[in-house]
């Protein structure tokens, strides 16, 4: 990731590990308007992390297989939409569920 630009993106990662300042990193993105517009994770995220993208409006999907996301490359469109009890992650036409 080192030097590219996150705004306007979905940034995909296999794990978080946030600190207490995390959240202030998110919403300081957020704020100057070069946050990522999702945020998907392999497992659950730091709840620092969690915090950041509540205040930021970011909407973060969660037990996800991380590895599916190699080579998605830019121009990717993902879709997350949540019902009941589980989110569904539909990227250029597959589809994973996940659980909430």
């Amino acid at each position: 990731m080192k030097g590219r630009k996150l705004g306007g993106t979905v940034l995909v990662m296999p794990y978080t590990r946030g600190s207490a300042g995390a959240w202030r990193f998110i919403y300081q993105l957020f704020k100057h308007g070069t946050a990522p517009v999702a945020i998907i994770t392999g497992t659950a995220p730091d709840p620092s992390v969690v915090q950041g993208a509540i205040l930021a409006g970011i909407p973060i999907a969660c037990d996800f297989d991380a590895s599916r996301a190699v080579g998605f490359g830019d121009g990717v469109m993902v879709d997350i939409s949540v019902a009941d009890e589980s989110a569904t992650i539909d990227y250029d036409g597959a589809m994973e569920a996940t659980p909430r």
